[in-house]
């Protein structure tokens, strides 16, 4: 089985915004989005705001999301560190060298 890891920056002008995910074929099983301005709305009503992890959840696919835990991403300003902590938090046994 072959995961697929998509590195994804919103076209604004700084490039703040973005989004990391962990898919499988066209099935998203994780998504950091972070430094978003609009709050997510969970299939059950309940709102978050500000930077948070969507998780594949049978029957809503990735439309559940959480609150980030608060030691596992530490910069979001830094591209290249967000992508190693999400790959670390995804177990990612052996992470690339990134440039």
């Amino acid at each position: 089985m072959n995961f697929i890891v998509d590195v994804i920056c919103a076209r604004d002008k700084n490039c703040l915004r973005g989004s990391n995910q962990l898919r499988i074929d066209s099935t998203v099983l994780l998504r950091l989005d972070y430094n978003v301005d609009d709050p997510h709305r969970n299939p059950d009503g309940s709102m978050l705001k500000g930077s948070h992890l969507h998780m594949y959840v049978e029957g809503f696919r990735e439309r559940w999301a959480k609150e980030l835990p608060a030691t596992v991403f530490s910069d979001f300003t830094d591209k290249q560190r967000t992508l190693c902590e999400f790959l670390k938090y995804c177990n990612v046994e052996e992470i690339p060298i990134i440039i």
